[in-house]
């Protein structure tokens, strides 16, 4: 079974070294769960790590998995298995999207993706609120 861990604050910038080594001691620890990979995702707000017991695409499929669409960068990173995979990558296609892998990862990330860009804009994307810029006294 794979295993993913990570954190997520959005008061700093976990861009830095220090927190990629903090994402990959996280991840040394859950060796154990995924022989076949690992990998690690770095951005301003999060580090998500992954460790991968490989069943799907085993070349392709590393996680975290990441795609830009729009001009925005969509993250994901799970632990689990679609059963309708053929089913959403059908309906995915006939939206527009286009796969690189044959994983069930790709199909998730592209159906949240899907989701978000026809609800709410991702956080990142939002132009800030007035109260949003004030400073804190």
């Amino acid at each position: 079974m794979c295993g993913i861990c990570g954190f997520c604050d959005f008061t700093r910038d976990n861009a830095g070294p220090v927190w990629r080594e903090a994402g990959e001691r996280m991840g040394e620890t859950l060796a154990h769960r995924g022989p076949d990979g690992k990998g690690l995702w770095q951005g301003a707000d999060c580090v998500l790590v992954h460790r991968r017991l490989a069943v799907i695409d085993p070349e392709r499929g590393q996680q975290p998995m990441a795609r830009v669409r729009d001009g925005v960068e969509y993250v994901l990173i799970y632990n689990g298995e679609l059963y309708n995979t053929d089913e959403l990558r059908r309906e995915l296609r006939k939206l527009g999207f286009s796969f690189e892998t044959e994983s069930d990862t790709e199909v998730l990330l592209n159906a949240c993706t899907n989701a978000v860009s026809n609800s709410n804009p991702p956080r990142s994307t939002m132009p800030p609120t007035e109260k949003s810029c004030e400073k804190e006294t």
